[in-house]
Parts: structure tokens; C-alpha cells; sequence
């Protein structure tokens, strides 16, 4: 299976109830899924704890979100994930961040995405799961 993690499963992870996401990715790692990422996940996951001065939080996403870093695939906004996030602002009406999300994950191959924003629209034949959903996915 090729999951999609958005930013918000890792601010849950580093931030908040960690023990669902923890066990979630430790056992999609354990059962070879591939884990999937945008670098904008950086952008969007180290707003707050720059904002607040938090160094821990600060290290451990940067920790996880390096390339090669973790068993999980940053990938990078290129021109074809920025086309696909066009055509997917026109065809979902998702927001740009939204869409370059979706935008990578399509052009991973992923089957399932993971993100709780209850607005993010993903195309046909992609799952979207929440964070609350998790325990049954990997």
C-alpha cells in the first residue's frame, strides 16, 4: 500500500496524542507500506514551533521530514506536482497547499491519504482516511 501523510498526522505525532500515530507508523513501516510526504510538509509543521521558539519540536521534524532520514518519502515540489496541483484546484476546488498535497500523492501512486482536514477533496480511486480512522489501515 502507498500512504499519504499530510502535515497534520505529523503535528499529532510530534505534538499532540502520539500513541495512535506512533503505533500506526511503526506498523506501516513494519508491513512495508511506503509513506509519503510533500516537502511542503516541512513548511507547514515547523510554522508553529518557530513561531513558539520550541527547539525539540523543531529538531524532531526535522528529524523525520529529511530525506533518507526516516523510512518515509519527502518529496519534492517540481513542476509536475505544481501542473497537477493546478488541475486539482480546478477539478476538487482544494486550496493550494491542499492541492499540492494531493498533487504529490497522485503523482506517488498513493492509494490512500491521511489527513484530517475535513475540506481536502481527494480524485476518485484515492482513499482519503482521518487520523481517527487509522487503526484500521495498516
Amino acid at each position: 500500500m502507498r500512504i499519504y501523510l499530510d502535515a497534520n498526522f505529523f503535528i499529532r505525532l510530534i505534538e499532540g496524542d502520539t500513541s495512535e500515530t506512533a503505533e500506526f507508523f511503526a506498523r506501516a513501516v513494519e508491513n512495508d507500506h511506503a509513506l509519503i510526504t510533500s516537502e511542503l510538509t516541512l513548511l507547514e509543521t515547523l510554522t508553529g514551533s518557530i513561531r513558539d521558539r520550541d527547539d525539540r519540536e523543531i529538531a524532531a521534524y526535522e528529524d523525520i521530514l529529511t530525506p533518507g532520514g526516516s523510512p518515509l518519502d519527502v518529496r519534492p515540489i517540481d513542476r509536475g506536482v505544481l501542473r497537477r496541483a493546478a488541475a486539482v484546484r480546478v477539478d476538487l476546488h482544494d486550496k493550494t497547499p491542499d492541492a499540492i498535497h494531493v498533487a504529490t500523492a497522485m503523482e506517488a501512486g498513493c492509494d490512500v491519504f491521511v489527513s484530517s482536514d475535513r475540506k481536502l477533496r481527494v480524485p476518485t480511486g484515492m482513499r482519503k482516511v482521518s487520523l481517527e480512522e487509522l487503526g484500521g489501515l495498516a
